[in-house]
């Protein structure tokens, strides 16, 4: 089957098919989509359970999603399952709303794969190659003014900022996977009263 990559990606993870009576959007790339990609990150990302299941909910929107929706998307973005928006920029799709009991489905010929994800390999590169980096959360009212002096802090300090804007009600979950796997921020912009919580529990 043309999807049978995705297909047991799902099954490996565990996750349901959302319920008729709460449809949602799938973007899904076909096997060539995943034979294209970087083989060394997806043997990555199903090594670890708390990365896989976050790369797949990238793939996911919340209701039933049509192509006119995406290219009518405020700010060319989209929330995705996994707490990080997409940028409909990076959307190649190649066959439009098919529909389903439970939703939509939009065919796509390349993989998504989350910024939380990709620079945490990234990261790692500039380390093993002895350039200082800093990774930072943020949520998308503090991002844009991260993204201003990003240049200038890595030109002054000769520090790489690898800066990642993730949900607000999004980051306290996605730190709890990615954490102890390793694949946390160095910084976290936009936590607020669960703080604590963390802290407390040692993730912090």
């Amino acid at each position: 089957p043309n999807f049978s990559t995705l297909s047991d990606l799902l099954k490996t993870a565990g996750i349901e098919e959302p319920a008729t009576d709460s449809p949602g959007t799938l973007f899904a790339p076909d096997n060539a989509a995943f034979e294209a990609m970087d083989q060394d990150v997806l043997a990555r990302i199903k090594a670890d359970p708390g990365s896989l299941t976050r790369f797949l909910q990238y793939q996911m929107l919340g209701g039933a999603v049509s192509s006119d929706d995406i290219a009518a998307a405020e700010g060319g973005r989209l929330d995705t399952a996994a707490g990080e928006p997409v940028s409909t920029a990076d959307l190649k799709i190649t066959t439009a709303d098919v529909e389903a009991s439970n939703g939509t489905i939009q065919v796509v010929s390349s993989v998504l794969v989350p910024p939380t994800i990709t620079n945490a390999i990234l990261a790692e590169q500039l380390a093993a190659e002895g350039k200082p980096v800093i990774r930072i959360w943020a949520d998308n009212t503090r991002k844009p003014a991260l993204d201003l002096v990003e240049k200038s802090f890595a030109e002054e300090y000769g520090v790489e900022l690898l800066i990642e804007e993730v949900g607000f009600g999004n980051i306290r979950s996605n730190f709890i996977i990615a954490g102890p796997a390793g694949e946390g921020p160095d910084i976290i912009v936009g936590a607020h009263d669960w703080l604590g919580e963390l802290v407390a529990s040692g993730l912090l």
